[in-house]
């Protein structure tokens, strides 16, 4: 998948925000040795554009840590609201995998 620089830079920098306020401090420990523990957004601009293989790994680990977070927290994971969601974890007890709301 190829995205152009400003995308990098947005995508990197959105990936960021989300595992600093997942409140999970794994996931958060995990994130800094993978991106510098405080980076701001120019440390960012500059991996986002200048740093394919540090990308790519944060890509993998985020994609990694929210599916984690999915599965303990529960909550609605899809690539456009309102079709095909699945809900990770469990609800009531009840385990509500790949429920499509």
């Amino acid at each position: 998948m190829s995205y152009d620089k400003r995308e990098r830079v947005d995508i990197l920098k959105s990936m960021h925000r989300l595992v600093c306020a997942m409140n999970d401090e794994e996931a958060y420990m995990a994130w800094i040795i993978c991106i510098p523990d405080g980076a701001d957004d120019a440390e960012l601009e500059d991996i986002a554009l200048h740093d394919e293989e540090i990308f790519r790994d944060a890509c993998n680990l985020f994609n990694r840590l929210v599916k984690g977070y999915a599965c303990n927290s529960g909550y609605c994971v899809s690539n456009r609201s309102g079709t095909n969601c699945k809900i990770y974890g469990t609800l009531g007890g009840k385990s509500n995998a790949n429920r499509k709301v």
